[in-house]
């Protein structure tokens, strides 16, 4: 089994990882980031206040001390009270003491309290689960109740707390496995509604099965366990946005409002299609199954997201703010000695047989900007310093599933940049979820064993101003939106060394994705297919086109396509070039010094790489190859061109991913996720895709809400044959009829890695560009390897 711990590194992670009992819930902190690019700050001590400068009262009681106890406040609006009460703003308190801001109405101090068990459609039935006589409860002077079960706290997913007001609204919330402290409100009834909705059983029994896991399934036994886990760790995020409810709407209301809040209706709706799914995990004390051990250990990253945010939000003149984020070493000078902290992720299904499914990780990155301040004008922010890198640890425990898929679920954590000086930047990530996928297969020599994921996140960038130790909140100066794409690739084990001989006299294909800013044209996003053969250190780099010796047989995608602004600001229609010219770039080995917790150096990061001036990252066996492009501007990924058709046959592959697109008016960035690629037996390919769309209007310099805008394919699913390459054996070539019944084809074309475990695919659709992900429907069980 590969450790990436050794003693000081697991004290250091365990002191950092907020963690409940064995855990069902563990959050990103906001202490662990580091301050100013120097060391890991306890950030306690400087926390982001609300408007008024002021402490906010905690928004939960006090955790009870009985370990059978629950406690929590009863929150209700004006509207679901009917009846006129003064608004109050409520926050609660985050692990790490990070505060977020959620109004939920005022502190109801009347409400009828029971705990019920649900039907299979969500509603409260009485049934043999649960009576009056196993819990009592007592509301306490401070406003909040608490209810005490006679014997343990119960593990079942089909339990409620349920708050009846005095007009009879009901408002419900899951109960916890652990004593805990709780808020109750229009939030949690929401999504306890909307996860049984889209639980969609028809019977009662299916509902029974579901909890008790009898089906017979030899992967059942620890289910409900895991499934437990994720309807809390729901709960305890969702209540993490910073939204206001408005005060006059009653509890309906109320839900539709919440429907019509994209983020938030996305991470409940993401939650409820992940806890029905079948989790692999280990027990605390237990030893650890191959597949978990298989993919233990510490993974280099590269990520690159690209913002579009309304800037100057909180007043009359509005911005429209592109921004570039790609991971970056941190720097650091001392001693004598130069150290890097490179981007990494580390994945632990146990420590010391007390903590479970860790995952941690450590993302410095740098952010370019370029702003359309006024009708056709352009500024750029200045390049970033260390000062201005964000860097963070996020840990959550998460559960593999039996298709190769791990839960990602983030909620709110918050940053102070340059803390000591006179008017400090605050950063505010809401609450989302990912997934990340493992690509990991153990049968096939083109394995490329690393995680993958695609993401896209709000928040907030604020103005701050110095209050004791804490800091004020002035303003904001961004809505932040940021759609992001990471991967992760295993480092060589601490015993060995990356060789650049691994990639020697190999070919790849590399698959680009670039956000360029400049004056003339203004922003230009452009993906490209090149092709790489290695030669020593040197690469020599081309697009041949399908006559060629390296392309023979095979389709001509080896180009750049290209969409933008221009220095007027009007649309550049999508083009497609290729050069036929042969460059040659430098290949080398990045510096991997860096200090560690006992006064040493250790030499950790094997495998981080270098072509000219993109940074990446390799796999053990040099069979995928990621980079983040010059200046943080892109993204790109290089495949191994394989000796072997992949067999993608009667496999479904789940998509992730972003595009762009561009008219005369507004610029448009398009998440992919939840999309399907599925292939028959015949090897014929059917496409059901998913959007979600933000705009940004470039007349008024505004940006819209985000929106699913995945009804407009009303033409789905679509269905083509691939185009598999013969020279160039795994490649992918999908040309599908226009989703929406027009006449712009949607052509995915791209490179099978992994054995076709994963697809790179670019994306190409009337006036748009765009890189996906797509992850192939695994069979893992506990004995997988």
């Amino acid at each position: 089994m590969r450790n990436p711990f050794s003693a000081s590194r697991l004290t250091a992670l365990l002191a950092l990882s907020l963690v409940a009992g064995c855990g069902w819930y563990t959050s990103e902190s906001p202490d662990l980031v580091r301050d100013q690019g120097n060391s890991f700050g306890d950030n306690s001590e400087n926390q982001i206040l609300d408007e008024d400068g002021a402490l906010p009262d905690t928004s939960r009681p006090a955790k009870p001390a009985d370990p059978r106890s629950v406690s929590f406040f009863v929150e209700a609006t004006s509207g679901m009270q009917n009846a006129t009460v003064t608004q109050q703003l409520l926050e609660w308190i985050l692990p790490a003491s990070a505060y977020a801001v959620l109004d939920a109405g005022e502190r109801i101090s009347g409400a009828t309290i029971s705990v019920a068990q649900l039907d299979y459609q969500g509603e409260i039935i009485s049934g043999n689960v649960i009576s009056p006589s196993d819990y009592s409860s007592v509301r306490n002077p401070d406003g909040s109740y608490t209810v005490t079960f006679s014997g343990s706290l119960p593990n079942r997913l089909d339990l409620v707390l349920v708050a009846e007001l005095p007009n009879g609204v009901k408002l419900r919330h899951a109960v916890p496995t652990q004593n805990s402290s709780l808020r109750i409100n229009a939030v949690t009834e929401y999504a306890v509604r909307r996860v049984y909705e889209r639980f969609g059983f028809t019977a009662q029994s299916q509902l029974d099965a579901f909890v008790s896991c009898s089906t017979g399934d030899a992967e059942c036994e620890n289910q409900n366990d895991q499934r437990v886990t994720n309807w809390l760790a729901l709960m305890e995020g969702l209540q993490d946005f910073e939204i206001d409810l408005p005060d006059s709407l009653n509890l309906e209301e109320l839900m539709t409002y919440l429907d019509n809040t994209l983020p938030v209706k996305q991470y409940v709706a993401e939650f409820a299609r992940a806890i029905p799914e079948d989790k692999l995990t280990t027990s605390a004390g237990q030893s650890i199954t191959p597949v978990m051990d298989a993919r233990d250990g510490t993974y280099n990253s590269v990520y690159f997201g690209l913002g579009m945010n309304q800037g100057n939000p909180d007043s009359t003149r509005d911005n429209l703010i592109f921004s570039s984020q790609a991971s970056v070493p941190l720097i650091q000078t001392g001693n004598e000695r130069t150290t890097y902290l490179y981007p990494s992720f580390v994945f632990s299904p146990s420590i010391l047989g007390v903590i479970n499914n860790l995952l941690v990780e450590t993302t410095p990155f740098e952010r370019r900007t370029h702003t359309l301040v006024a009708p056709a004008n352009y500024a750029s922010g200045l390049l970033p310093t260390n000062d201005d890198i964000v860097q963070f640890v996020g840990s959550t425990i998460s559960f593999l599933n039996t298709e190769g898929l791990m839960d990602l679920a983030r909620i709110q954590f918050q940053v102070v940049l340059n803390r000591d000086e006179p008017d400090p930047t605050g950063w505010l990530f809401n609450p989302h979820y990912n997934r990340v996928y493992t690509m990991r297969n153990s049968t096939s020599s083109e394995n490329s064993d690393s995680f993958a994921s695609a993401f896209w996140r709000t928040g907030q960038i604020l103005a701050l101003e110095k209050s004791g130790s804490n800091f004020e909140r002035r303003g904001r100066q961004e809505t932040q939106n940021t759609f992001a794409w990471s991967m992760h690739s295993a480092a060589a084990p601490n015993n060995t060394s990356f060789v650049l001989g691994t990639l020697d006299a190999r070919r790849y294909a590399v698959i680009s994705l670039q956000q360029r800013f400049a004056t003339d044209p203004a922003i230009v996003w452009e993906t490209s297919m090149d092709h790489w053969t290695i030669n020593g250190t040197r690469i020599d780099e081309s697009q041949p086109t399908p006559a060629d010796t390296n392309n023979l047989g095979g389709s001509d995608v080896f180009n750049t396509q290209s969409i933008g602004r221009s220095f007027t600001d009007s649309a550049i229609a999508f083009s497609s070039s290729q050069s036929g010219d042969t460059e040659i770039r430098e290949l080398e080995n990045l510096p991997n010094l860096r200090l560690n917790s006992s006064g040493g150096y250790d030499d950790l990061f094997k495998g981080r790489i270098g072509v000219d001036d993109w940074s990446g990252i390799s796999d053990p066996l040099g069979n995928l190859l990621s980079f983040t492009l010059e200046n943080g501007s892109g993204i790109a990924h290089a495949i191994a061109v394989s000796d072997d058709v992949p067999d993608l046959r009667n496999s479904t592959f789940y998509l992730q991913g972003n595009s762009i697109s561009v008219d005369n008016t507004s610029t448009r960035i398009h998440n992919h996720n939840g999309s399907t690629l599925s292939v028959d037996g015949t090897g014929t390919f059917t496409l059901d895709l998913e959007e979600i769309t933000l705009t940004g209007n470039h007349g008024t310099r505004a940006v819209d809400s985000l929106a699913d805008t995945s009804a407009q394919y009303t033409v789905n699913p679509q269905t083509n044959l691939a185009t598999l390459g013969t020279a160039i054996r795994n490649q992918v070539v999908l040309d599908f009829p226009d989703p929406t019944g027009g006449a712009n084809n949607l052509v995915l074309e791209g490179m099978a890695a992994s054995g076709g475990n994963l697809l790179v695919l670019r994306v190409r659709y009337g006036d748009r560009v765009g890189l996906l992900y797509g992850y192939r429907q695994l069979r893992l069980t506990k004995d997988s390897d």
